[in-house]
């Protein structure tokens, strides 16, 4: 990522300048590329998958579960009191 970093501020200070030669141009675009492709995904283990596999996501299931205990409680009223 530093390097990745200093590509880019390197890139922007020869974009600035508005004197810069089309090969420090080039130059600094080559950094920046091979910067770029140097960059690495991070790859997750097995333990870290399983984790956020376990971990539900947060959603509207309380909402739901509260709607259908007062759905069974309006049928549970209604079939009482006919």
């Amino acid at each position: 990522m530093q390097l990745l970093k200093k590509a880019k501020e390197n890139v922007e200070a020869v974009l600035k300048d508005k004197d810069a030669s089309e090969k420090q141009i080039k130059s600094a675009l080559n950094e920046l590329e091979s910067a770029y492709q140097k960059l690495q995904e991070k790859d997750i283990t097995s333990d870290e998958k399983e984790e956020s596999d376990k971990a539900l996501p947060r959603s509207v299931t309380p909402m739901f579960n509260l709607l259908l205990i007062g759905m069974t409680l309006i049928v549970a009223g209604s079939i009482l009191a006919f």
